[in-house]
Parts: C-alpha cells; structure tokens; sequence
C-alpha cells in the first residue's frame, strides 16, 4: 500500500482521509482472506503508511475529513455543507459512484 505523508507536521492534522480509508481498506482485505483460508496473499505496507497509523493509534494525529463527518447535521453551517461537498467527493464519478445506484 503505497501512502503519501499527509501529516502536517505543525498542527498534526492529516490534510487529506486517505490513511484512514486505507486502513480500513486493509482490515476489510484481511478480514475477507479468512473466509478463503486457502489463498495466499502478501500486503506490502510502506513506511510512511505505518508512521502514520502509529500516530492515529497513538492519538496523536487528527483527520479534519473524519471531524466533519462525525458532526451532526443539524449543526453544520453553511461554509462546513460547503467544504464537505467540496472535499468528500474526490473520486473519478463516472467510474467509482456512478457505478453503484443509489
């Protein structure tokens, strides 16, 4: 798993959820090999992947993304609506949302 450092080292938030969502993309793999004990897998998890999940494990990282979508909705004002449909959406639509229907 290849992963970018995406600490910001001053204020130990995380700029962008992906070592979130690839830790949870991990555990899912992980998780679903043991219903299929016969298959053989290896998962190469960079260095940098592993620092920062240490720091999540640690609570010493922040994940502004994770913030926003823990907050209810009735208490998101304008600018934070804004922001979340600004941010939460970087996928290529055509081929990862549109895909699935509602």
């Amino acid at each position: 798993m290849h992963q970018p450092y995406y600490e910001d080292l001053v204020t130990r938030e995380h700029i962008l959820p992906w070592v979130r969502l690839h830790a949870l993309k991990t555990l899912r793999m992980v998780a679903l090999l043991r219903e299929f004990p016969d298959v053989k897998l290896t998962f190469n998890l960079v260095p940098s992947l592993l620092v920062q999940l240490q720091a999540f494990a640690e609570d010493r990282a922040r994940d502004r993304y994770l913030q926003l979508s823990l907050k209810p909705a009735a208490e998101l004002d304008t600018a934070t609506w804004t922001s979340i449909l600004e941010n939460f959406f970087h996928a290529q639509r055509k081929h990862m949302i549109d895909v699935y229907p509602r």
